[in-house]
């Protein structure tokens, strides 16, 4: 996924790592197909801040990103 939205390949076993890291995440899937991604970081407490959101440019225009959205914006609130 990483290439068709123009991002530089990611090693696997640093992807993992950083998924398992991240108390937030949503993973969009289409027909057991990645489509999308939302990862945040954030400081335990107060704050977290979305620093990778991506859709692949096939599925864009599909509701993807809002539904991904929406996942972590409910999974924030559900930990407060």
């Amino acid at each position: 996924m990483c290439q068709s939205i123009g991002w530089a390949e990611r090693p696997p076993e640093q992807l993992q790592q950083a998924f398992n890291t991240s108390p937030f995440k949503y993973f969009a899937y289409k027909e057991g197909k990645l489509i999308g991604v939302v990862i945040t970081v954030d400081d335990g407490q107060f704050y977290a801040w979305i620093v990778d959101f991506a859709v692949n440019p096939k599925y864009q225009g599909l509701e993807a990103g809002k539904s991904s959205a929406q996942s972590i914006f409910s999974q924030d609130q559900k930990s407060n």
